[in-house]
């Protein structure tokens, strides 16, 4: 999971390409995995900690998830851009998200199968470039060597 953060981290402004599903999901899970503890310990110690304390404790807590949505908002809106490209969007159906159930849309365009073949956003990430015509090519000679066998099996028959 924590691979593919750095991945997306690494590639820090690049809205230019394409991102895989895992890419896009295990980022995502990445961040809730990091954001949560860090607002579950606020609630915490300010539940912990006196009224007079408390207020700055948890204040603190907010500061420090703050800083955390500030330092991977650009990630974010990378590996998210990199994901419509993946599907064959641009990346400016992002601004879906200030639209009221706008998310829900950008939600199915990322789990959504990409492109399995390259397109105007770049080659294909899992690698798989014209995977239909390797099935083909595959199905051919499945059919080849089986009519093959075949006729050796006639021959040895007569």
């Amino acid at each position: 999971m924590f691979f593919w953060y750095r991945e997306v981290l690494f590639k820090y402004a690049d809205f230019s390409g394409r991102a895989r599903r895992r890419e896009y999901w295990m980022f995502t899970l990445a961040n809730v995995a990091i954001v949560l503890p860090l607002l579950v310990a606020g609630v915490i110690l300010s539940a912990l900690l006196t009224e007079v304390h408390a207020a700055y404790v948890f204040s603190g807590m907010y500061v420090f998830y703050g800083l955390y949505i500030l330092a991977t908002l650009i990630p974010q809106l990378a590996v998210s851009v990199r994901r419509l490209h993946d599907t064959g969007k641009s990346g400016w159906w992002m601004l879906l998200a200030m639209v009221p159930l706008g998310s829900w849309v950008l939600l199915f365009f990322f789990v959504q199968e990409g492109d399995d073949r390259d397109n105007a956003y770049g080659a294909d990430p899992k690698g798989f470039a014209d995977l239909s015509a390797r099935v083909d090519d595959l199905a051919q000679a499945s059919v080849y060597s089986e009519n093959i066998y075949a006729q050796s099996a006639r021959s040895r028959a007569i």
